[in-house]
């Protein structure tokens, strides 16, 4: 599958070295050859459980490696599968699958604003759930949340024209103090709108981590309402919105968390 194939990538670039442009390379690499290979697709006879395993073929950048299935599974007789070059399978298609928000999340510009926070043992938890339990401290960031990771690098990722015309995000908690702490950053202007029955705490954290750039803006009676005057900003004042998770590079920002998880639990620096 995608993600095996991927994970190969990774291990054949690992074993030439251990720097984080090789590992970054390797993937990047191997999510633009996926797009150019032919693929054979393998299934159970068995009702009960089916298996695909995607092999790679004629790729003309990459090294070919077979994927031999288990001798316990029954296969059946191999079919080849061949893809009209001028009409790529979503599957593959790196703008719609996850290798494209592989790319996204391995070029993020999170670190300007957000630390990479530890994976701390839960101990006791640990022990009570008869498991092993990871606790990630997001709570260590500048604002006590991982959602300044996603808020960031979408505003890093704005044009000179779009920061100037400034930003506009809805949100009741977490992601507005992680936009209020990018606008400062990028020193750029923010209308934060939040429903009216807004806690004073929440109110004042994004008003402090924002500064004199940051206007919060106490809107309706809900989220909802407060929502519908954030769009109307962007609309009639050209703001760009910064939403709190629809957004891929906000989702890319996130993603950068699942790296950090990953390298700690390998051991390896990527």
């Amino acid at each position: 599958m995608l993600r095996q194939t991927l994970f190969q990538a990774v291990t054949r670039s690992h074993r030439q070295s251990n720097s984080r442009g090789a590992v970054r390379a390797a993937l990047l690499r191997g999510g633009d050859d996926f797009l150019n290979c032919k693929v054979k697709f393998k299934s159970t006879a068995a009702n009960v459980t089916t298996s695909s395993v995607v092999e790679e073929e004629d790729c003309s950048t990459a090294n070919t490696e077979t994927t031999t299935p288990s001798t316990s599974t029954p296969y059946i007789q191999e079919e080849a599968v061949q893809f009209n070059p001028d009409e790529k399978p979503i599957l593959l298609n790196k703008k719609e699958h996850a290798v494209g928000y592989l790319n996204k999340i391995l070029n993020a510009r999170v670190y300007e604003a957000a630390i990479e926070t530890p994976l701390q043992h839960a101990v006791n938890l640990s022990e009570h759930l008869q498991n092993t339990v990871l606790l990630k401290r997001e709570d260590q960031q500048p604002v006590f949340s991982f959602k300044i990771r996603g808020a960031y690098n979408k505003m890093a990722h704005l044009t000179s024209a779009q920061l100037s015309n400034g930003v506009v995000a809805c949100s009741a908690g977490n992601h507005a103090q992680g936009v209020a702490l990018s606008a400062r950053k990028l020193g750029c202007r923010a209308i934060i709108v939040m429903p009216l029955a807004t806690p004073s705490i929440k109110v004042n954290a994004v008003r402090m981590h924002g500064g004199p750039t940051v206007e919060v803006r106490l809107f309706g009676n809900n989220y909802d309402e407060a929502a519908a005057e954030a769009k109307r900003l962007q609309s009639e004042e050209n703001m760009t919105m910064i939403h709190p998770f629809d957004d891929p590079l906000v989702i890319a920002g996130q993603g950068t968390i699942g790296v950090e998880i990953l390298k700690h639990c390998v051991n390896t620096q990527l």
